[in-house]
């Protein structure tokens, strides 16, 4: 707890003198945010994960799919819309309920593949809860120039901000020490909904526009994105930096270290590598010397390492599973182990002076031809679907290879008996092999050798098993992958980009480096870093930086300057860059989403669901529940009780209910649906217009009544030609005064109350 007090101190104290740098004038509040962003980091998030969590247990008790809840009119107006509703109040949801979301979709996600029996119904409500962030992110999309959609999505937060020892139920026996621990372990583990939603594989999430805009935004350089790096080889933290800062080149340096780690710059660096490695290769193969080691050779090799040392140092910082999750990745993999066994062998040859070990080396190395030229080729032309579908097919192709040598098996192990010596294994294999490929006739041919009867029956039953049965499993196999790819392609491939790009700018200070200068780089910082103080490894990395890649970074600036484009962004960066100072500086997501299954490890009370921004009333809200009151008692009628926003009425446990003001701006209830539960014997009311007054319907007598029957079975009709999807025409004599936009389940914006031409 004390640990944590004053990394809180220290970080407000930063903040403060950061503020007061800026002058005087200028206020962390920022008009165009809308909110003050020297507390979002602050905001109790704990409660918000719990209350998520119960509202869409308690929601989603049957399966569902996930085009059902999306395109599903009726789920739509009874599951969908409500619970935004109540989770938004209606406004701009706050900053943390987009992460809050993600991380129930996680925990979902992982309780469906512990519990088998109801698995169905967790992967809907994991379905959900990812519907929920796609619509309740629309409400950024208003006024993207204001960058809150940005910090929404990068803000980092302890998924145990907010937790109480009261939070907790008695049999969890949480304390003050175990309270900190947890805090503490939140600190480690805090992330932000960008990379959650990457690293747990949300497609449909990372596909939607505004989180493609922001993707693009870090992965062409026009924001900064600077998450911190705590499994780095060279740690370089003596100056904080936000975690999003936009980019303004008038007020960089001319040599700007940093932009070496902008996405869309270091694709073009490694294609760069990847083709100078390609040169080194044919140039080391064609000109090899078993008993002499070339120039050429030695520059091959330094290449090689300093790509090996790029390699292993993204897997450290990422995790390994983030970064199997590249479709390419296997081949950087692959091209590594080649080159090392290379290495292995050709060193050994040196040494005992054995030319056919050396020889051997060369040859082992050739075989990294075949993967050299399919690398190349995939940093040229990224994003295609033939190239995805390809990497998926290679490991269903893989996969369904293991299991057609375990029946092999027992055919191999038959006939090697039979053969009593006269076959070794070796041979038999091969003859086997011949007989997958389709050459059939050479195991008819040697199938007597075996035994005279059991060797014909054997080798005609393994050829129409391979060559029918299996071979025909196998089409149909990456028959399918290739068509559930393709079916997918824009989304897998979105998903790729984004992971390309998340995983490329969260990388330590070595992968500024182009191999194979990160070697000398290696060979100065890392013992630097137990020399001498941070202020000094941070000197250091910087003037070593601009040195070894001047020619590069001279490059950048020039092209900078004179072909840099000013985007929405850039044009917003004079209003909210003093404000960006004042972001907290947290510790990203690490790459992996195990961990996060910790916030659900523990009991918690009902005072752990309580969640302010939901439970408590606006003053709108309070006086037009007044207001209905006072006309329930006026009212000559019986009083009835008043539906609160299409399902929103509250549960014992939850806090109180409300109901959704028709100033909403995820909704309304003006909309025909909600007009059917509040008719007062005329036309629907709106939110300009007003009802009848109530003497006036008591002289209109019999006549007044038929009216107001006429009118609700109108609104009931409006109702319910909405539930079929159809379009409702606002009525001509009321006044409807156009509301904000909704954004529909498509991703398109509409208006509440337009009149349909």
């Amino acid at each position: 707890m004390a640990s944590t007090a004053a990394a809180s101190t220290y970080a407000s104290n930063n903040a403060q003198a950061d503020f007061e740098d800026f002058g005087h004038e200028h206020d962390t509040f920022d008009p165009l945010l809308g909110r003050d962003l020297s507390t979002l980091h602050q905001e109790p998030v704990f409660p918000l994960i719990q209350r998520v969590r119960s509202e869409v247990v308690e929601v989603i008790d049957t399966t569902l799919s996930y085009d059902q809840l999306r395109q599903n009119p009726t789920l739509n107006f009874s599951i969908v819309r409500p619970l935004s509703l109540k989770l938004s109040r209606g406004e701009r949801p706050p900053s943390g309920l987009i992460y809050a979301l993600l991380v129930c979709r996680v925990h979902f996600l992982d309780v469906a593949s512990d519990d088998l029996a109801f698995a169905g119904v967790n992967t809907s409500r994991a379905d959900l809860c990812e519907l929920l962030a796609i619509k309740l992110l629309s409400a950024y999309g208003s006024a993207p120039q204001s960058l809150e959609l940005l910090h929404v999505l990068t803000l980092c937060l302890n998924p145990f901000a907010g937790a109480t020892t009261d939070s907790f139920t008695e049999d969890e026996s949480v304390d003050e020490a175990e309270l900190a621990r947890l805090l503490d372990w939140g600190q480690q583990e805090s992330s932000n909904a960008l990379e959650l939603g990457v690293f747990s594989k949300a497609k449909r999430f990372v596909r939607s526009p505004l989180v493609q805009q922001v993707i693009k935004a870090i992965y062409t350089g026009e924001v900064m994105y600077s998450p911190h790096s705590t499994h780095s080889f060279i740690k370089d933290d003596y100056k904080q930096k936000p975690t999003v800062e936009v980019y303004d080149w008038k007020r960089q340096p001319f040599l700007d270290h940093n932009r070496l780690r902008v996405p869309r710059i270091r694709n073009r660096l490694e294609f760069f590598t990847f083709s100078s490695i390609l040169v080194l290769f044919l140039a080391t193969e064609l000109t090899h010397d078993p008993a002499h080691v070339s120039i050429v050779e030695v520059l091959f090799v330094l290449f090689s390492i300093g790509f090996s040392l790029d390699e292993f140092a993204s897997i450290q910082e990422n995790g390994l599973s983030t970064y199997a999750q590249g479709a390419y990745n296997v081949l950087d993999c692959l091209f590594c182990i080649n080159f090392f066994a290379y290495l292995g062998i050709r060193i050994a040859g040196l040494v005992s002076g054995d030319l056919a070990q050396s020889e051997l080396a060369f040859d082992a190395l050739a075989l990294a031809g075949c993967i050299l030229f399919p690398r190349l080729t995939i940093s040229l032309i990224r994003g295609n679907v033939i190239l995805l579908a390809l990497s998926a097919m290679i490991k269903e192709f893989v996969l369904f290879m293991g299991l057609a040598c375990l029946v092999g098996a027992g055919f191999l192990c038959t006939l090697f008996i039979l053969g009593r010596g006269s076959w070794d294994l070796g041979r038999i294999s091969w003859l086997m092999l011949k007989i997958w490929l389709g050459n059939s006739f050479l195991g008819f041919e040697a199938a007597q050798q075996f035994h005279p009867f059991f060797g014909p029956a054997l080798i005609v039953a393994f050829a129409i098993l391979t060559q029918t049965l299996l071979l025909t499993i196998l089409i149909s196999l990456l028959s399918n992958t290739f068509a559930a790819i393709q079916g997918q392609a824009e989304t897998e491939i979105l998903h790729q980009n984004a992971l390309r790009t998340i995983e490329r700018v969260k990388s330590d200070a070595l992968t500024s480096y182009m191999p194979p200068l990160n070697l000398i780089a290696l060979a100065i910082l890392l013992p630097l870093r137990w020399l001498a103080t941070p202020r000094w490894v941070h000197k250091v990395h910087v003037a070593l930086t601009k040195i070894l890649n001047f020619p590069v970074l001279l490059f950048l600036a020039v092209e900078t300057r004179v072909r840099h484009k000013r985007g929405y962004l850039f044009n917003a960066a004079i209003k909210t860059q003093r404000a960006l100072s004042s972001l907290p500086r947290g510790i990203p997501f690490e790459g992996t989403v195990d961990s996060i299954s910790e916030v659900f490890e523990r009991q918690v009370t009902s005072r752990a669901l309580a969640v302010a921004s939901i439970d408590n009333p606006t003053p709108e809200e309070t006086e037009a529940e007044q207001a209905t009151a006072v006309q329930a008692v006026t009212s000559s009628k019986s009083p009835v009780t008043r539906v609160r926003g299409l399902g929103l009425v509250r549960s014992a446990s939850y806090g109180p209910g409300r109901s959704v003001g028709q100033h909403s701006r995820m909704g309304s209830l003006a909309s025909p649906l909600a007009k059917m539960f509040n008719v007062d014997g005329g036309a629907p009311s709106t939110k300009g217009g007003k009802g009848k007054d109530v003497k006036e319907k008591e002289k209109d007598g019999g006549e007044s009544a038929a009216k107001g029957v006429e009118a609700r079975l109108e609104a009931i009709e409006a109702a319910l030609a909405i539930l079929v999807g159809e379009v409702v025409k606002t009525n001509e004599g009321a006044a409807e005064e156009k509301r904000p936009p909704l954004t529909s389940l498509t991703g398109e914006q509409s208006y509440i109350g337009d009149e349909q031409q």
